[in-house]
């Protein structure tokens, strides 16, 4: 019996690390060695004596997996007609995954959604579950859209429906931090459709979500306050949980930039817990890079940094590269720097910048670092290269980072002279 990375993490499906873990009577860090491939220097294979629990639960998976087809086809085919004028069809909400979803039961909403669309059984409220999954567990923009897609063109949205629901999470996906999906002015426009259309709390708290976050990842730091302001309503209103996380994320957001460090620590903390119940992997990147790097800000020892890192690394291994990866490593590289271990900490920045290169997103966050690190490691004229680099970039990337990172060279120059 091969127990390969890929079958263990089959046989997991959505569960957390810690839940299977304890039904196979091991450690979560041993699933986590479980998964990694095989070249991995901490990979490890199941030993002979879990084969049997591997094996009972592969087979409740299975059995389960059969349970959600013959459920979800028992009512026959889909009438979609009534969905696409925007009006409640026959499996429209209530359903049973919304109620899994609205949990945070991932792995069931999977494998609910996916039999049911296989089975051909499945329509909007299916769809858009499994959207939700990509989006905020796993962190692919582009499987979500890609799902969402055929239902953004439907010029009307059901109060309450999956619909608006989708043009939401649609909404969410244009105001990443992604250089080519980002189009705040489209994400703006959805947000505004679904105010228009519903009335569900949670769909109208992941509007208002999409519509800061386009805000601030459009560096427009004052428009960003004023929606926070507007919509604080309908984001207190979240009941669910993946619109909750959201809504304390950037809720924390909005007290740093007040100035109130000592209250967004707390309150990204807590995000961060929440997240992490919740499995969100790419919420618990974000606020992992946020929270590591707001503490070096007030001056936790860097060991205590790298210890909560390391902790929220097994609980991503699932991620696909995003720009929480990036503030993660951000966060870890000034750590480093703050030990005095410069050049580890600079390729962690040129990995990091690597990444957002690769999502064509500005490393606005590495500015910083990289230019301390630079000017320790290559010298005066490195960073003056450096600076002309990051001057030349200025109408593409974040203009006030630029001017930071600019006069922060400018002040290493002027030490010189």
């Amino acid at each position: 019996m091969t127990w390969t990375p890929e079958r263990v993490r089959q046989v997991r499906g959505a569960q957390s690390r810690a839940a299977f873990a304890r039904a196979v009577g091991v450690t979560p860090l041993t699933i986590y060695r479980w998964e990694l491939a095989p070249t991995h220097g901490e990979s490890r294979r199941p030993r002979a004596r879990y084969w049997p629990a591997l094996a009972a639960l592969e087979r409740v998976g299975h059995a389960a997996h059969e349970r959600d087809i013959a459920a979800l086809g028992g009512g026959g085919d889909l009438d979609v007609s009534a969905q696409g004028r925007g009006e409640p069809g026959p499996r429209d909400e209530p359903h049973s995954i919304v109620r899994l979803r609205d949990t945070g039961q991932w792995s069931e909403v999977e494998r609910a959604g996916v039999a049911a669309l296989t089975r051909g059984v499945g329509g909007h409220v299916e769809a858009v579950a499994l959207a939700e999954v990509r989006l905020l567990v796993r962190g692919d923009l582009r499987g979500a859209l890609s799902i969402l897609a055929p239902m953004l063109s439907v010029g009307a949205v059901g109060s309450g429906g999956s619909l608006a629901r989708a043009q939401a999470l649609a909404a969410v996906v244009l105001a990443s931090a992604d250089g080519e999906l980002f189009d705040p002015a489209r994400a703006a426009a959805l947000a505004a459709r679904v105010r228009d259309a519903s009335v569900d709390a949670d769909v109208l708290a992941v509007a208002a979500a999409a519509e800061a976050w386009a805000a601030w990842h459009d560096d427009d730091r004052a428009l960003f306050l004023q929606v926070m302001a507007r919509r604080r309503g309908a984001l207190q209103a979240a009941r669910a949980v993946g619109p909750r996380v959201l809504a304390q994320e950037l809720t924390a957001l909005e007290t740093t930039l007040g100035g109130r460090l000592q209250l967004a620590e707390r309150q990204l903390a807590a995000a961060l817990s929440a997240a992490r119940r919740a499995e969100l992997q790419p919420a618990i990147a974000r606020l992992g890079g946020q929270l590591a790097l707001l503490r070096l800000l007030q001056a936790t020892r860097p060991e205590g940094v790298l210890t909560l890192l390391d902790e929220l690394e097994p609980e991503l291994a699932g991620l696909v590269p995003c720009y929480g990866r990036v503030q993660l490593t951000a966060a870890r590289a000034e750590a480093l720097l703050r030990q005095a271990r410069l050049r580890d900490a600079w390729q962690l920045t040129v990995d990091a910048q690597s990444l957002a290169e690769r999502l064509r997103w500005p490393p606005v966050a590495l500015l910083f670092c990289q230019t301390r690190v630079l000017f320790d490691v290559a010298g005066r004229e490195a960073v003056s290269d450096w600076a002309s680099w990051w001057r030349s970039c200025a109408a593409d990337v974040d203009a006030g980072g630029v001017a930071a990172a600019v006069a922060y060279s400018r002040a290493i120059d002027r030490s010189f002279e």
